[in-house]
């Protein structure tokens, strides 16, 4: 364990991010970040050795078994970080927001190639998350090293938790929540339309009685039509 990285990297007088220090905990939680930097990623974090092994995951992870998620290994962090959140200043290494997505423990649901540390550097992690949004088995595998960093695979395992559905993290995030409360909260508004609209083609219709349709973005619409002549 070290954090010798991730402390060269960061200016403390600057970002709010907590500073690297050595911890004794080792208590197996985890917690999955919601980080608007440059490119929206997720970030995972697993408390092993003493330290937050970590892994920048680009889609967020899915509980759909049939998703291959790329998760790509970036420095340790310290154990602190488990319940940061907060906007790191333009000019810092990850400027942007940061908003936990999930948190929680882990455990190793299988331990015949070793405990949580021997797994990780052996490049094949076997763990079965307890949250809130990520549950059950997955596993998270190295594949390959690109610039320096390794790459990983994150992958749920078919089990009472898994989904076939299509999964998308960031339906799950409190910024898509506040989109739809935003949204839910907009007053419908009425549009009033030539009688004969279109006025020309095939396509002209009438409805002089009006009718409610969706714009696209879950608000309504009253879409009334009065009497005017086309040209």
């Amino acid at each position: 364990m070290s954090l010798k990285e991730y402390n060269k990297k960061r200016n403390f007088n600057e970002t709010p991010e907590p500073e690297g220090r050595s911890d004794d905990s080792n208590q197996s939680r985890f917690v999955v970040q919601r980080h608007q930097a440059s490119h929206l990623h997720y970030d995972l974090r697993l408390e092993i050795d003493h330290a937050l092994k970590s892994w920048a995951v680009p889609k967020g992870p899915s509980m759909n078994t049939q998703d291959k998620r790329l998760a790509i290994q970036t420095e340790d962090h310290p154990i602190s970080y488990l319940t940061f959140s907060g906007s790191i200043p333009k000019g810092n290494y990850g400027a942007g927001t940061m908003d936990i997505w999930d948190n929680g423990t882990f455990s190793i649901y299988d331990n015949s190639e070793g405990n949580a540390l021997e797994q990780w550097r052996n490049g094949s992690l076997k763990i079965e998350f307890h949250g809130k949004k990520i549950k059950g088995k997955f596993g998270l595998f190295r594949t390959r090293e690109v610039n320096g960093r390794a790459q990983w695979l994150l992958i749920k395992k078919e089990d009472a938790c898994a989904t076939e559905l299509d999964y998308d993290a960031e339906d799950f995030s409190s910024t898509a929540k506040k989109k739809v409360l935003a949204q839910q909260q907009q007053k419908p508004f009425t549009l009033q339309l030539p009688l004969c609209w279109p006025p020309r083609g095939r396509n002209r219709f009438r409805n002089p009685a009006g009718f409610t349709r969706s714009n696209g973005m879950g608000i309504a619409l009253s879409v009334r039509y009065k009497e005017e002549p086309c040209n």
